[in-house]
């Protein structure tokens, strides 16, 4: 109805708020909105709204059944409760109140607005019901709920237009005849007949309601799913004349229930069982494996950098392969087994009876093999590959949380070992894992106890053989394994996020080094600091490079800043502008391991860098590998022509010392002149030699 008045109960202040915003959209004024049942009734009896929204639970002294019986009983005023879920004695106890309808959380404009002008319809034909008996028949014709209306022996008087309808008893053919055989209802699951409300309110002479699941049996045999209350009809001196019943047809909130339903046990964006529909699954087969003495097993697969689609294609795009991804599983599957999404690119894969646990290689593989074909996207082509790791059950856990983890060690596992693949769960697995998570405890408080250290290893110019640069290398003293080298490390602190304040004071630290090697009279010298994924991309970078420049006095010029290939090129635009202002403000910019990401020279060109670094796996192989071979001469050549100086990883013998300087390769980096060395000592290094290296005796401190 058009400005009603309506008073919100609901003490969870989100829930209220959008309420009220939903209701005021759709027409209704809110006189008030309370939390508490006292307020409730005191509220009530001040402001005489047309209607009152209640929540069931409550807080305070007492609940929303409690208040709502206090304002039908003082004021006379219509409460339609609102709920999530309750327990049957809740609900009894809500039922004796009198209500005039039910609206299930979370709220649905159409299912609000249809019980609510329910519910006022239904109150005002109440009211005029005592008032105007003689007007009854013509108010009810116009009503969208079916009413049906009978003597005290049951047969019936008056039928609706929505009551026939639903029905397929006309109100001529209906008259007369019993309640029974116009209104027949079933139980939807068992299908009993349930006693007619109509026979129930005159027989108790109280308000009746159908239990759910009921079912109206229409003339024509169509099956409706209903629901309905019956109140026993009173003459003016309180004699009981009949009963009217009010019904109407709930298939769209069954429909949205069952909605509710399936959202609430399936992933929205695949349509595949979540964790929640899993975890049942998984338990009911854990209970039948055990009881028949069978084996099941459970797969956790993940796939292989999807972050990198995400950040690079976008997520709309790794939303389509996800989907993609969830259809070819479930295409390779059996039946009886199940594939679900529990969360990101992460998904689970329930083997419901296996003969040996060598069984389950046979679906792994299968998985493996069908995530290897091209998937096409809008015209887009992408390659995928996933990690596997295999519980078996019951022996690996006796329930989902346990199975998941061990499943997952082991998928960790597949990763360590190169990824594209899967590994079974062993025992001894949980140790290693351990491990791990001891490593990143320790790992927190690591900086905090000043346990990092910073070794410096040398670049050397290889026409003249002078020391032009030296990489800062972190390394990390732990108080009982020792020097721990950074690749033991360094991926627990980009998965934990460690890698900012660490990364910081590696920064911070290499700049005071180089700053205090000045000043001890050395030869010039840049210093050469790695940055990772997480580095490159807070927003602050070059603000950070700038305020640790000002505070340690290093001139930007002796600042070496190198980033991996695969780090650059992703959000190509932001990466530019980023690399342009370090460039701007003097810093010396370089490409990290260049040859193992994307090795386009046309990127970097855009990019305006200073210099990158061939990946070393190319380095000690092109001395004799003609295909190598090639690769260096050309990165070598094309980067010359775009001004970028090129520097070699991870030389280590004279031949690939004499080999880069054929190719004419700027710089050189590795144990052939020189390992990572402590400050005092790198200082001593460079006063010995007065900054230059005799390149042609062999390995270096």
């Amino acid at each position: 109805m058009a400005n009603a008045r309506i008073m919100i109960v609901e003490d969870q202040n989100i829930i209220a708020m959008d309420l009220e915003s939903r209701l005021t959209s759709l027409g209704y004024l809110i006189p008030a909105t309370v939390a508490y049942g006292e307020e409730a009734i005191t509220r009530a009896g001040e402001l005489m709204p047309d209607l009152v929204l209640m929540d069931i639970m409550l807080k305070g002294a007492i609940d929303g059944v409690q208040a709502a019986d206090q304002i039908r009983q003082q004021f006379g005023l219509p409460i339609i409760y609102l709920t999530a879920h309750s327990d049957n004695r809740t609900l009894e106890r809500a039922r004796l109140t009198e209500p005039y309808g039910y609206i299930l959380k979370p709220f649905e404009d159409r299912e609000l607005h249809l019980t609510i002008e329910i519910a006022l319809y239904k109150h005002q034909m109440e009211k005029q019901l005592r008032e105007h008996e003689r007007w009854l028949a013509a108010v009810l014709k116009g009503m969208g709920d079916g009413v049906i209306a009978a003597d005290v022996q049951g047969n019936i008087q008056f039928v609706n237009p929505a009551a026939e309808a639903m029905t397929g008893w006309s109100h001529a053919e209906a008259q007369g005849r019993s309640v029974a055989e116009i209104f027949n209802v079933v139980h939807a699951h068992t299908r009993a007949r349930i006693d007619n409300p109509i026979h129930q309110a005159l027989e108790r002479q109280e308000v009746t309601r159908l239990p759910e699941q009921a079912l109206l049996i229409a003339r024509d045999g169509r099956e409706i799913p209903v629901d309905d209350s019956a109140a026993p009809i009173r003459s003016q001196e309180g004699l009981l004349t009949g009963a009217v019943l009010i019904f109407r047809d709930v298939t769209e909130r069954k429909r949205a229930e069952e909605q509710l339903r399936h959202l609430a046990y399936h992933d929205t964006l695949t349509g595949l069982p979540n964790r929640s529909l899993f975890q049942i699954l998984v338990g009911r087969s854990l209970a039948d494996a055990q009881r028949h003495e069978r084996l099941g097993a459970i797969l956790f697969l993940d796939l292989d950098r999807f972050k990198n689609i995400n950040d690079t294609l976008g997520h709309a795009t790794g939303d389509q392969l996800l989907k993609a991804v969830a259809a070819r599983l479930t295409g390779v599957l059996r039946q009886n087994d199940t594939v679900a999404r529990i969360g990101g690119d992460e998904f689970t894969i329930l083997i419901e009876e296996i003969e040996q646990p060598q069984d389950a290689t046979l679906v792994a593989e299968k998985l493996l093999n069908t995530l290897a074909e091209p998937f096409d996207l809008a015209g887009q082509e992408l390659f995928v590959s996933a990690s596997i790791g295999i519980g078996i059950f019951p022996t690996d856990g006796q329930n989902l949380d346990v199975l998941l983890r061990n499943a997952d060690t082991a998928l960790y596992r597949t990763k360590e070992q190169g990824r594209n693949g899967y590994t079974f769960y062993q025992p001894e697995m949980n140790a290693t894992a351990l491990t791990r998570l001891a490593l990143e405890n320790d790992l927190q408080r690591a900086l905090q106890r000043g346990e990092f250290v910073l070794y410096y290893q040398p670049k050397v110019t290889l026409d003249t053989g002078r020391i032009l640069s030296a990489e800062a290398l972190l390394h990390w003293q732990h108080p009982e394994l020792g020097l721990t080298p950074p690749e033991q490390f360094l991926s627990i602190a980009e998965d934990t996020g460690l890698i900012l304040p660490i990364g910081e004071w590696v920064l911070r630290t290499a700049c005071r080094q180089a700053k205090a090697w000045q000043a001890a009279g050395l030869a010039p010298l840049r210093v050469a600091v790695n940055f990772s994924n997480r580095e490159f991309r807070r927003p602050d970078m070059v603000a950070l490079i700038e305020k640790i420049l000002a505070e340690t006095g290093l001139p930007a010029s002796a600042l070496e800043v190198e980033f991996l290939e695969t780090v650059v090129m992703k959000d190509r635009d932001n990466s530019m502008a980023k690399l342009q202002a370090l460039r701007q403000i003097g810093v010396f910019v370089s490409i990290d391991d260049f040859g193992i990401g994307y090795s386009s020279l046309e990127y970097i060109r855009q990019f305006q860098i200073d210099g990158l670094k061939i990946d070393h796996s190319f380095v000690s192989r092109a001395h004799a590998d003609k295909r190598d071979e090639a690769v260096v001469r050309a990165i070598v050549a094309l980067a010359h022509n775009l001004s970028i100086r090129v520097t070699a990883e991870g030389v280590e013998t004279l031949e690939q010392y004499e080999f880069m300087k054929t190719c004419l390769c700027d710089e050189a980096q590795g144990f052939y002149f020189g390992h990572p060395m402590a400050p005092d000592v790198f200082m001593r290094f460079m006063k010995k030699g007065s900054g230059m290296l005799n390149t042609n005796s062999g390995a270096r401190p």
